[in-house]
């Protein structure tokens, strides 16, 4: 042993073994590091240690260990010691398998079974449901599921009364006016008993210029007092038609004259059609293909 005479403090320990009568190892050195260097493949061993622990620094530097089990894991904790845990599967949705070192997470098998049908049947844990009724029922067989529909789905028509409400498992077809709905077996009847009204404005000169609106279809011209200018949609809807009556047979004195908005589309080949004789009537139609009206 090389000691130093100065400060009576030892420098160099060459021996085999070193027993401490006291219970810390500590260095004055600036550079303040504490090594443990062993020669060669020597190890530097802890005799208290467990193998395959996983070493923990707690409090004060104190030093425990942990011991890991198959398929545990080593899980965080703010501010305390780390736990060890195997994972786990909260729904029963996942199969979890440990094993030396390794971790097997699957998930549950696909649904195979179908509840019986009852039109409420509350499905039982990983079963599917298909709600059946009264005129409709299911079954399941391995994967398929089968929907099986009631010949007589709908037997049965409501009355007709033109604001009726259909009742459970019955269709209502509503008519009104001149159309009336009867049922017999299967069939429903759709029939027009002829008295169709139809919707009639009625225009005078101090109209003009008039323009059409989607609800007008015969227009009843009085132009006793002065011409009349009646103005049609240029984008009407498909095939639409209408019908100009000169109403007190004075179309000879003062015109109607039939047009389009700002002149846009053509009527028999012209901008206008001018409707000079007494009692004239003429049908307007707007033909799709050539996107121009025609009369007739």
């Amino acid at each position: 042993m090389t000691t130093n005479s100065l400060n009576n403090s030892a420098t160099i320990f060459d021996v085999d073994n070193i027993r401490l009568d006291a219970n810390t190892i500590s260095t004055t050195d600036t550079n303040g590091d504490l090594v443990l260097s062993p020669d060669g493949s020597g190890t530097v061993n802890i005799d208290y240690a467990t193998q395959d622990a996983i070493a923990v620094y707690g409090a004060s530097g104190a030093l425990s260990e942990l011991a890991l089990t198959n398929g545990q894991l080593l899980i965080g904790s703010t501010g305390a010691t780390p736990a060890t845990a195997t994972l786990t599967s909260s729904g029963a949705t996942i199969t979890i398998t440990n094993g030396a070192g390794t971790i097997n997470l699957e998930t549950a098998a696909a649904a195979s079974s179908f509840p019986t049908d009852s039109g409420t049947a509350t499905p039982a844990g990983g079963a599917t449901n298909v709600l059946g009724g009264t005129l409709m029922g299911t079954t399941g067989a391995a994967d398929t599921i089968t929907i099986n529909a009631d010949d007589n789905v709908v037997g049965t028509v409501a009355s007709d009364s033109g604001s009726a409400t259909p009742a459970s498992n019955t269709f209502t077809i509503a008519g009104a006016g001149s159309i009336t709905t009867s049922a017999s077996g299967s069939t429903v009847t759709i029939t027009d008993t002829g008295n169709q009204s139809i919707s009639m404005t009625s225009l005078t000169d101090a109209d003009s210029p008039y323009t059409v609106l989607d609800g007008d279809y015969y227009l009843t011209c009085d132009v006793s007092a002065g011409a009349l200018q009646i103005n049609f949609p240029n984008t009407p809807t498909t095939n639409r038609s209408w019908i100009v009556k000169d109403a007190t047979g004075s179309a000879d004195s003062f015109n109607i004259t039939l047009t389009t908005v700002g002149g846009v589309k053509t009527i028999d080949g012209g901008t206008t059609f001018v409707m000079n004789t007494e009692y004239q009537a003429v049908q307007i139609v707007y033909n799709t293909t050539t996107t121009n009206y025609e009369v007739f």
